[in-house]
């Protein structure tokens, strides 16, 4: 539904293994790739009910840059702009994250940056989440420093619902 883990997970991991495969023979070089730029962008949506207690869409864009280490390590930095929508009441939050993503030889990964920098419509910051939160190769969460993003569903609908005027579904 959202990027509560990476917005696209599966998005990122292909580019990251795709860039991978064809980096292959130039290993024994230090970065292979820098500014490989990938751009993203969506709409995502739930009813009430599904996520919150109203209908919820938030629209998203932004950009991956992607840098494969010689150890097959790929790093990606994220930077996106989305807007947050109660559809009920028309209220909206906008957002600027920036963020890194680290996906390890072992298939562990790790995220680190602004997760969320919501913002109304007077400027105003509503809800700041910044930390490290470490996954392993079976997606568990092996470490998460304190207001660090939600890394599940519920603690997501935890902050953007009440943020947005309403509850969790």
């Amino acid at each position: 539904m959202r990027r509560f883990v990476p917005r696209s997970l599966a998005a990122l991991a292909a580019g990251a293994l795709t860039i991978g495969v064809f980096a292959g023979p130039a290993l024994a070089a230090p970065p292979l790739f820098h500014e490989v730029k990938v751009p993203f962008s969506g709409v995502l949506s739930a009813p009430a009910g599904e996520l919150c207690d109203f209908s919820y869409q938030q629209t998203y864009s932004g950009m991956d840059t992607f840098t494969v280490l010689s150890d097959g390590t790929v790093q990606v930095l994220e930077q996106a702009t989305d807007t947050n929508i109660n559809l009920d009441t028309g209220e909206s939050l906008t957002e600027s994250i920036s963020y890194h993503y680290t996906f390890f030889p072992d298939g562990g990964w790790q995220q680190v940056g602004i997760f969320w920098q919501l913002r109304d419509a007077d400027g105003k910051l509503v809800v700041i989440h910044a930390g490290d939160v470490v996954f392993d190769a079976d997606f568990n969460v092996v470490k998460v420093t304190p207001n660090a993003t939600p890394t599940d569903m519920a603690t997501w609908a935890a902050v953007i619902c009440p943020a947005l005027g309403g509850n969790p579904a």
